[in-house]
């Protein structure tokens, strides 16, 4: 019993040891140092993800753009059908954003976002060359399942790299990002649609091809 004591307050004197070296490890950082350290994540590493996730908040409500420049009549689709494959987007969304949740942690976000990242952008490129409603209906529920883990994965990404009273600021950013959709989209989608009749396409058509690679080459 002695030695159970004994071992006890040992181990407890240790772990205070511990805890108090840490604690001078973290007194001894250097402010101007972790400031400077603190801008330049702002200045390379937030633009990417505002990048990432507005280009996605794009091809999420450009459809309705194309709803204008004629792509239900294109594609042989009745105003219900369209009607259902702008809804259908969220079925998967829905469905997906648990599961993409609880992967991230097993393969990080370096790798699953970057997965998901390049399925949907080629989606939504080979989303130009729908010729019927079956065709966009599929590119639909692919496009919600790859984005349903994008803002999850982008916001676990934060907490890697931001401690916990930094998150806050940078993940508002990402909402700025769907202010700017609404606000610049259109404006976007009208000028690539003034490419159409080229090469004897769809306006919409351009509008698939050509979004994202506007965007990823900013």
């Amino acid at each position: 019993m002695l030695h159970h004591d004994r071992h006890d307050t040992k181990g407890v004197a240790s772990s205070d040891g511990l805890r108090t070296l840490h604690d001078e490890r973290l007194e001894t950082i250097d402010a101007a140092a972790e400031k400077k350290l603190l801008a330049k994540l702002d200045l390379f590493f937030v633009p990417i993800i505002m990048l990432v996730y507005l280009s996605c908040f794009l091809d999420r409500s450009n459809i309705g753009n194309l709803r204008v420049a004629g792509m239900p009549e294109d594609i042989g689709a009745t105003t219900q059908q369209f009607a259902t494959a702008v809804s259908i987007f969220y079925a998967t969304y829905v469905a997906f954003e648990t599961p993409w949740a609880v992967l991230l942690k097993k393969f990080t976000p370096r790798y699953l976002i970057t997965a998901l990242c390049v399925i949907w952008s080629l989606t939504t490129i080979f989303s130009g060359f729908i010729t019927n409603i079956g065709g966009l209906y599929a590119a639909r529920l692919v496009l919600g399942a790859c984005e349903g883990g994008l803002f999850p994965g982008l916001n676990l990404y934060l907490t890697m790299v931001y401690k916990r009273e930094e998150q806050a600021k940078r993940v508002s950013y990402l909402f700025v990002c769907t202010a700017l959709s609404g606000a610049f989209g259109g404006l976007l989608a009208y000028a690539i649609l003034l490419m159409d009749g080229t090469a004897g396409l769809a306006g919409w058509r351009y509008v698939f091809c050509h979004e994202v690679d506007a965007l990823t080459s900013c």
